[in-house]
Protein backbone atom coordinates (compact mmCIF):
# COMPACT_ATOMS: atom_id res chain seq x y z
CA UNK A 1 0.00 0.00 0.00
CA UNK A 2 2.79 2.42 0.80
CA UNK A 3 4.29 2.16 -2.67
CA UNK A 4 0.85 2.74 -4.20
CA UNK A 5 0.43 5.84 -2.02
CA UNK A 6 3.89 7.10 -2.95
CA UNK A 7 3.44 6.60 -6.70
CA UNK A 8 0.02 8.24 -6.48
CA UNK A 9 1.52 11.25 -4.70
CA UNK A 10 4.17 11.50 -7.43
CA UNK A 11 1.54 11.21 -10.15
CA UNK A 12 3.44 8.28 -11.64
CA UNK A 13 0.99 6.00 -13.55
CA UNK A 14 3.47 3.21 -14.28
CA UNK A 15 4.45 2.94 -10.64
CA UNK A 16 0.81 2.89 -9.63
CA UNK A 17 0.12 0.13 -12.15
CA UNK A 18 3.04 -1.94 -10.85
CA UNK A 19 1.98 -1.46 -7.24
CA UNK A 20 -1.62 -2.32 -8.10
CA UNK A 21 -0.49 -5.50 -9.85
CA UNK A 22 1.53 -6.46 -6.77
CA UNK A 23 -1.48 -5.91 -4.54
CA UNK A 24 -3.53 -8.00 -6.94
CA UNK A 25 -1.15 -10.93 -6.49
CA UNK A 26 -1.40 -10.75 -2.71
CA UNK A 27 -5.18 -10.41 -2.94
CA UNK A 28 -5.51 -13.37 -5.33
CA UNK A 29 -3.45 -15.53 -3.01
CA UNK A 30 -6.30 -15.35 -0.47
CA UNK A 31 -8.14 -17.67 -2.91
CA UNK A 32 -11.65 -16.50 -2.19
CA UNK A 33 -14.04 -15.63 -4.99
CA UNK A 34 -14.42 -12.00 -3.93
CA UNK A 35 -10.71 -11.36 -3.41
CA UNK A 36 -9.81 -13.10 -6.65
CA UNK A 37 -12.37 -11.12 -8.64
CA UNK A 38 -10.97 -7.89 -7.18
CA UNK A 39 -7.44 -9.00 -8.07
CA UNK A 40 -8.49 -9.63 -11.67
CA UNK A 41 -10.00 -6.15 -11.83
CA UNK A 42 -6.78 -4.62 -10.54
CA UNK A 43 -4.71 -6.54 -13.08
CA UNK A 44 -7.03 -5.28 -15.80
CA UNK A 45 -6.56 -1.69 -14.67
CA UNK A 46 -2.79 -2.14 -14.44
CA UNK A 47 -2.65 -3.66 -17.94
CA UNK A 48 -4.69 -0.81 -19.38
CA UNK A 49 -2.32 1.73 -17.83
CA UNK A 50 0.73 -0.10 -19.21
CA UNK A 51 -0.90 -0.13 -22.66
CA UNK A 52 -1.84 3.56 -22.50
CA UNK A 53 1.62 4.55 -21.30
CA UNK A 54 3.31 2.12 -23.72
CA UNK A 55 5.28 0.66 -20.83
CA UNK A 56 5.82 -3.07 -20.53
CA UNK A 57 5.51 -4.96 -17.29
CA UNK A 58 8.98 -5.34 -15.82
CA UNK A 59 10.38 -8.70 -16.98
CA UNK A 60 11.04 -9.74 -13.39
CA UNK A 61 7.34 -9.29 -12.60
CA UNK A 62 5.96 -11.11 -15.65
CA UNK A 63 6.47 -14.66 -14.31
CA UNK A 64 5.05 -13.79 -10.89
CA UNK A 65 2.03 -12.10 -12.44
CA UNK A 66 1.40 -15.13 -14.65
CA UNK A 67 1.68 -17.46 -11.65
CA UNK A 68 -0.81 -15.52 -9.55
CA UNK A 69 -3.17 -15.04 -12.46
CA UNK A 70 -3.21 -18.83 -12.87
CA UNK A 71 -4.17 -19.13 -9.20
CA UNK A 72 -6.94 -16.59 -9.80
CA UNK A 73 -8.22 -18.45 -12.87
CA UNK A 74 -8.22 -21.71 -10.92
CA UNK A 75 -10.18 -20.05 -8.11
CA UNK A 76 -12.96 -18.36 -10.07
CA UNK A 77 -12.64 -19.83 -13.56
CA UNK A 78 -11.43 -18.21 -16.73
CA UNK A 79 -14.77 -16.67 -17.80
CA UNK A 80 -15.20 -14.87 -14.46
CA UNK A 81 -11.54 -13.84 -14.44
CA UNK A 82 -11.76 -12.46 -17.98
CA UNK A 83 -14.95 -10.52 -17.18
CA UNK A 84 -13.44 -8.97 -14.04
CA UNK A 85 -10.19 -8.19 -15.88
CA UNK A 86 -12.13 -6.42 -18.65
CA UNK A 87 -14.13 -4.50 -16.07
CA UNK A 88 -10.93 -3.32 -14.43
CA UNK A 89 -9.40 -2.36 -17.77
CA UNK A 90 -12.35 -0.04 -18.39
CA UNK A 91 -11.93 1.80 -15.07
CA UNK A 92 -9.94 4.97 -14.51
CA UNK A 93 -6.68 4.48 -12.63
CA UNK A 94 -7.46 7.29 -10.17
CA UNK A 95 -10.76 5.68 -9.20
CA UNK A 96 -9.27 2.21 -8.74
CA UNK A 97 -6.31 3.47 -6.73
CA UNK A 98 -8.57 5.53 -4.46
CA UNK A 99 -10.75 2.47 -3.79
CA UNK A 100 -7.72 0.25 -3.16
CA UNK A 101 -6.29 2.73 -0.67
CA UNK A 102 -9.61 2.93 1.17
CA UNK A 103 -9.60 -0.80 1.85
Amino acid sequence: MESLRAFRALGQPRGQAEALAGLAAVTADARTASSTRLAAQWWGTAAAIHAAQRTPVWPANQAETARYQMIARDTIGSPAFDAAYAEGAACALEEVVAEALDM
